[in-house]
């Protein structure tokens, strides 16, 4: 396996070897946690507000040609 694969094992033995119990109890994500998040929301808006612009570029028949509203080729009969 890749060493890279291990990296995060590695490194969640190493710091959880280096934290003080009473530290544990205590640690939240912070104000990085809370950017990522916020990111992550920010994103989320833009992209759908994206997709539903393009959404409403599509312009599509409701009936088929001639008015009919099956396929061509088929008769209707399911």
């Amino acid at each position: 396996m890749s060493p890279l694969l291990h990296l995060p094992v590695h490194l969640s033995v190493v710091l959880s070897d280096e934290l003080d119990p009473e530290v544990e109890e205590n640690l939240t994500p912070g104000w990085v946690g809370a950017l990522v998040i916020l990111g992550l929301i920010v994103i989320t808006v833009l992209l759908w507000l994206s997709m539903r612009r393009q959404f409403r570029k599509i312009r599509f028949e409701e009936d088929g040609p001639e008015g009919r509203s099956e396929p061509e080729g088929t008769d209707g009969r399911g």
